[in-house]
């Protein structure tokens, strides 16, 4: 990453979404920064470096936020891994499809996405 970043800019789906914790929610926000520049390819040791965590967990929150459709991830391996934001998800919340979640068998981890009413109530109740 020769490029250092200054500041990330959190969509309000992603900064609300209760189901995700802050290191997901950072994650999820580099992956949206580097998105208009093809995206992110960084290993999980330097991931981890970036938000605080070992390579093992990166991967674990790589591949579950994939999961969730938050973002995808190109290629075999970590160190030739392409990291990019779903189409749309910055502004739309987390995009349908494409993980685990949709094989036969498995539960689908699908979250409802808060209205605009129900983002301004949080706001209300949080002093915003």
């Amino acid at each position: 990453m020769a490029e250092r970043i200054k500041y990330l800019t959190l969509s309000e789906s992603l900064l609300y979404d209760r189901d995700l914790k802050a290191a997901e929610k950072v994650l999820v926000g580099l992956v949206q920064a580097f998105s208009g520049k093809g995206g992110l390819r960084l290993s999980n040791r330097k991931l981890g470096k970036i938000i605080g965590m070992n390579a093992t967990n990166v991967s674990r929150v790589v591949s579950r936020l994939q999961r969730q459709g938050w973002i995808i991830a190109k290629g075999r391996g970590c160190s030739r891994r392409l990291i990019c934001a779903q189409s749309g998800a910055q502004d739309a919340g987390k995009m349908q499809g494409g993980g685990a979640a949709d094989r036969p068998g498995k539960k689908n981890e699908r979250k409802k996405i808060p209205t605009n009413a129900e983002l301004e109530s949080m706001r209300q109740k949080l002093g915003l």
